[in-house]
């Protein structure tokens, strides 16, 4: 696992994140639970974190897309069953 900062260039990639720390707003127990329905529609999560001086806190977060927005993989029907499952995480 490795720091990284989530900001890709603007209007140039699709990066796509759920913010561990926050799946319990998606009514997930655990992370773990989180990653394990990340897994199961196909996602291969990459862990991330980045330092949150706001909470004094590490943000953990699950990367499932990082890509430059000519070769991204998220298309409309993506994107609507990950956001079936992820709405505010």
């Amino acid at each position: 696992m490795t720091q990284y900062r989530l900001t890709p260039a603007k209007y140039h990639h699709v990066q796509v994140v759920v913010s561990l720390n926050r799946v319990h707003l998606d009514n997930y127990q655990t992370p773990d639970e989180a990653l394990t329905k990340l897994i199961e529609l196909g996602y291969t999560p990459e862990l991330r974190y980045q330092w949150n001086p706001e909470r004094n806190e590490f943000d953990l977060y699950a990367l499932i897309h990082d890509l430059p927005l000519e070769k991204s993989l998220m298309t409309d029907e993506k994107c609507q069953e990950f956001f079936q499952y992820f709405k505010h995480s």
